[in-house]
């Protein structure tokens, strides 16, 4: 996750925290920016629970909760036109999730 960050912040997003628990109940987010948008970070194999992931942490804290997918693989493609068949959104792209976040 450190490179996640290290890269956005390289194209000017500006990170308010990492790894921390925010809303109620208490949910552990990854990256907190300072517009208020959370991003929640997996790899592939951790990938197949982020539509709950996403849901949960979004109804926790009323934010936006974008996934993002570290590894460009056709498995994660699949979870993310999962995912963003219904009212979440993920990507395994860093430029698709720098285009969302700014």
């Amino acid at each position: 996750m450190a490179d996640t960050v290290t890269l956005l912040e390289g194209y000017g997003v500006k990170i308010k925290d990492v790894n921390h628990n925010i809303g109620i109940p208490l949910r552990e987010v990854d990256i907190e920016l300072e517009n208020g948008i959370i991003i929640q970070v997996k790899n592939l194999g951790g990938a197949k629970k982020m539509t709950r992931q996403l849901e949960d942490t979004q109804k926790a804290t009323g934010r936006t909760v974008i996934g993002y997918i570290v590894e460009t693989h056709e498995n994660s493609t699949d979870i993310i036109n999962n995912i963003d068949k219904g009212n979440q959104v993920a990507t395994n792209s860093i430029d698709d999730l720098i285009d969302l976040v700014k």
